[in-house]
């Protein structure tokens, strides 16, 4: 959901985007702010990281019948993925999404299916987890828009999409019925997704008050933020149920920014207004995770959500029903608002850690 400081919502972000070129109000989004303006964020939890790590991963297995892990072979669910195998917390699936059989090679990139295939699948081998791991390549789905459900908005499917508009948050916005047995829909499910590192929105805002916001392009990119009646998705470090993982990850960045600003005299290296880099050059995924095996590739991050580096297959698809089912969607959105203001990232409202 997106807000405005008028009292005025909206679910589509499309209707917010329209509604601020109107008023000049800045929209935030919603996430969870009933649960976590409870929280006192300027209280670091008193045990340590892994601590934490590790007491999700219990809380999580007790709750729920069955747990499906999204492993796509990054840092932070390799992260996630070792914090349930290395401590012999039992996992009941892990799967891998990809356009797999539109790629030439096993070492071909053009898909972004780089780190399935050289960090996720060799991994998986190593920790003897094959039996429970299966890679789905949804691009055998994208003969009609008739087998996604987003088919029944015809042009408006965008809005039902927030930020994600590539062809795969199709398939993503119905992944339960892809990935959960028929035998398990009568009991409950957790879909765990590695979200995410504080790393794109930690800031320092005057009078150097330090805040934090949840960002929509992170939550909402895959067309389906909850799940359904019988499946609930986990963001496993965003998890509003159990906030001690985010607070923890914050108070460590402080500290190391406050010791970095005092001894060097100036800040940590920003990239493009987002905090990326600290102390010695180490990045993010170094001073919150303790991977055990180092990933081997990093695919590249598409800097278009509307047609992400993922479907590039996509292009091969000119004159095609689903093609211009894509296409006359995206023209609808390009009618109403700047296709590229969908992309820009919208906040949460701050929350203060110093």
């Amino acid at each position: 959901m997106y807000y405005f400081s008028n009292g005025t919502n909206f679910a589509s972000k499309i209707e917010a985007i329209e509604y601020n070129l109107k008023s000049k109000l800045l929209p935030r989004f919603y996430y969870f702010d009933d649960i976590y303006d409870k929280v006192n964020w300027k209280i670091e939890p008193p045990e340590n990281l892994s601590y934490y790590y590790l007491q999700q991963a219990i809380r999580l297995r007790e709750k729920y019948d069955y747990i499906i892990l999204c492993y796509s072979g990054g840092y932070d669910s390799t992260h996630m993925l070792e914090t349930f195998a290395l401590n012999n917390i039992k996992i009941d699936k892990i799967i891998t999404v990809g356009a797999v059989s539109q790629d030439s090679s096993e070492n071909d990139d053009s898909n972004a299916n780089g780190e399935l295939y050289h960090n996720a699948i060799p991994y998986i081998k190593e920790l003897g987890l094959e039996s429970i791991y299966e890679i789905f390549d949804y691009t055998k789905y994208f003969d009609s828009s008739k087998n996604f459900s987003v088919s029944q908005y015809s042009t408006d499917w965008t809005s039902y999409m927030s930020v994600g508009c590539s062809p795969h948050t199709f398939f993503w916005k119905d992944l339960e019925k892809y990935v959960i047995n028929e035998s398990w829909r009568d009991k409950k499910t957790a879909l765990l997704f590695g979200r995410d590192r504080p790393t794109y929105n930690f800031s320092l805002y005057p009078p150097y008050e330090r805040c934090f916001n949840f960002v929509d392009s992170i939550v909402t990119t895959l067309g389906n933020s909850f799940g359904n009646e019988y499946c609930d998705r986990v963001n496993f470090y965003w998890d509003p149920y159990f906030p001690e993982i985010l607070l923890k990850q914050l108070h460590i960045l402080n500290r190391i920014y406050t010791h970095y600003k005092t001894t060097k005299n100036e800040s940590p290296i920003y990239v493009n207004g987002n905090l990326h880099e600290l102390i010695m050059n180490r990045p993010m995924h170094e001073l919150i995770y303790d991977i055990k095996r180092p990933l081997i590739h990093k695919s590249p991050k598409s800097k278009n959500l509307v047609l992400s580096v993922r479907d590039s297959f996509f292009n091969k698809k000119h004159n095609s029903e689903i093609f211009n089912f894509y296409k006359d969607g995206i023209k609808a959105v390009q009618n109403k608002i700047n296709l590229n203001s969908i992309v820009k990232p919208t906040l949460s409202r701050n929350y203060t850690i110093t």
